[in-house]
Order: structure tokens, then sequence, then C-alpha cells
């Protein structure tokens, strides 16, 4: 009869006991995602957690019963949702209670899109300054731009141009990121040439203020531009174009005793303007310049005395 009896007591006891253990498993779920007044598109995914022996899931859009789920699942993919506010109810059933989480979010259907008008892409420039401007479509949240010369700033959502101060000589590259609502990213970039420098032009000779005691003299120069390409170059002498290779040399002929000026103008592609010139002198020695011709005068006018002086005699 003991015996029974504490049977019995062990039974009710195990009884009590998991009675207990289940009513400290309290019924619960929470919605992980999306966020309560977050932004989303009309497909996206509805994530949950629960606890305390749910037995289905129920889910419900805007008052509305959606469809109902085992306990292992922990997730719904509504499609198609239409522009709006969106109410969303997921519930945790068991056999005696139940336990909801609310949310309300908002779907939009718009895509977001940024372009980017000007400058265009490998544009090159000698300005100090580049105006970016750009369109924007779809519900934006917040606009970022960086580029090569200023770390990331933010800006208003409204703004469609912004005013670049230029620093870094060569490749700038400028990056404006878009913002929607939902929190999805869009970026652009473009990369522009920034060469405020003239062209280095350079006469190899001859030098400034040198003085050549002849008349035929070897020009020699260079011209290059470390940032962008030489489109044109011009080499003058006095005054006259004598070469527009970017370098080179040229022989110097027949030129006349005084100053004379080898000057070269060139510009690269930014549109700056670089310019070189060497002065210098021929003087060259009368007998080197015109021996020659002093040289025919007078066997001419030896050829010429010779006969006369022969007659002279003669007639004596």
């Amino acid at each position: 009869m003991r015996k029974a009896l504490l049977a019995i007591l062990m039974v009710c006891l195990l009884v009590a006991l998991s009675v207990r253990v289940y009513a400290d498993q309290n019924l619960t779920i929470s919605i992980i995602a999306p966020k309560n007044g977050s932004y989303v598109y009309p497909d996206f995914e509805l994530r949950w957690s629960e606890s305390g022996g749910v037995n289905r899931t129920e889910i419900y859009l805007d008052g509305s019963f959606i469809t109902s789920l085992g306990p292992d699942v922990g997730s719904y993919y509504f499609e198609g949702l239409a522009n709006g506010s969106r109410e969303i109810i997921v519930r945790a059933i068991t056999n005696n209670e139940s336990a909801e989480d609310v949310i309300v979010v908002t779907v939009l259907t718009a895509s977001a899109d940024i372009a980017i008008l000007s400058p265009k892409d490998g544009l090159i420039t000698n300005s100090s300054s580049i105006i970016i401007t750009w369109n924007v479509t779809g519900p934006i949240r917040q606009l970022r731009f960086s580029s090569s010369d200023l770390s990331e700033v933010v800006l208003d959502e409204g703004l469609r141009s912004y005013t670049l101060t230029l620093v870094t000589e060569g490749e700038v590259r400028m990056r404006l990121a878009a913002i929607d609502l939902r929190g999805t990213t869009i970026t652009r970039s473009v990369t522009l040439i920034h060469d405020s420098s003239p062209p280095v032009c350079e006469v190899i000779s001859p030098q400034d203020g040198q003085v050549i005691y002849r008349s035929t003299v070897l020009a020699h120069w260079s011209i290059y531009d470390d940032v962008s390409d030489i489109t044109k170059a011009d080499v003058y002498l006095d005054g006259a174009v004598s070469s527009n290779l970017t370098a080179g040399e040229e022989l110097l002929s027949d030129l006349a005793d005084g100053e004379h000026a080898l000057k070269i103008v060139a510009y690269d592609a930014a549109g700056n303007r670089g310019e070189a010139i060497a002065r210098f002198t021929v003087s060259v020695p009368f007998l080197a310049r015109y021996g020659l011709f002093v040289g025919l005068a007078i066997v001419v006018g030896v050829g010429l005395v010779l006969p006369l002086s022969v007659r002279r005699r003669s007639k004596r």
C-alpha cells in the first residue's frame, strides 16, 4: 500500500514540475526584418524569431490573413506589393495562447537611379575648379560625393550640382553615390585630367646670348608636358615659322650678321601655353664671309692688269 502511494506521489510531483517548466517557457515572437517604419521594395523577405513551443505561425497583411506556417519556419517572402503603407502582423499560436508582433513599412515601387551629366569622362582641363552636375530619379534619401581631392561629403538630396576645387595635377576621379529610402546605394563615377601647368619648352642650341662666328647654325630644341599631350608646337626664327616639330633639330643657313631670335611656342591638350626664346648674335669675320669674292676679285684684277702691262712693253 505504501509503495502504491509513493508511486502516486512521484507521478504527481513529475506532472507538477513539467507544468511549471512549460509555464516558464513564455510564448514570444519578434520580427527581425524589415524594421518597423522602414522603406521596402515591392518584393522583400519577412523574418522573425519565436520561442515557447509554437504550434503554427500566421501572417497578416493590412488585417487580412495571408498564410499559416509550421513552427520550424522563420521567414516569408512578399512579392508584388503596391506602393504605400503596409501593416504586417506575425502571430505565434499554441494550443491555448498566442503572441504577436506588428510592424508598419512603406512599399516603394519606383526605382532609383543617378546619371552624371557633366563633366564628360576623360575631360582635360586647366581650370582650378569644376562643376559636376547630375540627374537623380526615384526616392532618394541622401547624396554623397567624394574625389581624389576631397574626402566624402554628405549633400542634400535635392542638390543637382557641386563645385569642386581641383588641387591634384593629373587624374582626378570623382564619385557620386545616391542612397534611396530603402537603403540601396547607387554609385556613378567620372574621371578627368587636371593640367594647370604649361608645356616645357627648351632651346638646347643655340644658347641665349651666344655669339656665333659663322652664318650656319644648328638649332636644337625639345617640347614636352608631364600631364597631357602637346597639341600644337611652332618654332620661329626671327618671327617666321621654321618648324612645327615637338622635338628635333634644323640647320639654319645664310644667317645675316646681327641679332637673331629662335622662339618656341607650344600648347597642351588642356589649353596651357608654353614659350621659350634664345637670342643669339651672328658675327662672321669679313674674310670668312667674303674671302672667296675677294680672292676672285684679285684673280680677275691680276688677269686684267697683266695683259695691259705686256702691251705697253711691246710698244716700247
